[in-house]
């Protein structure tokens, strides 16, 4: 119990002090995501940087049926996607 104790004040400890060192940076990544809600890579490094936030990407939010579905291009002349009909079959394999 003594060992235990010591492991999570000592793990406590550290969060609380890499929350306090980088207070900045996740306040400006709040004010980021109160903005945009999500964040690309790029985006995501600007803030870290303390640099400009690059131009706004619009993503599609709305999840495919099956999210673990690949998704294929329909063939439709307005270059739609869909999930295909069915997913693939796995077969358990040796551990």
């Amino acid at each position: 119990d003594e060992e235990v104790r010591k492991i999570v004040d000592e793990s406590h400890g550290r969060a609380r002090e890499i929350l306090t060192t980088h207070r900045a940076k996740m306040d400006r990544l709040v004010a980021a995501l109160l903005e945009r809600e999500t964040l690309g890579r790029e985006e995501f490094l600007a803030v870290m940087e303390d640099r400009e936030l690059p131009a706004s990407t619009s993503y599609d939010s709305t999840p495919p049926a099956n999210p673990n579905a690949p998704v294929v291009p329909t063939g439709d002349s307005d270059g739609g996607f869909k999930a295909p009909a069915s997913p693939p079959r796995l077969e358990p394999g040796p551990a």
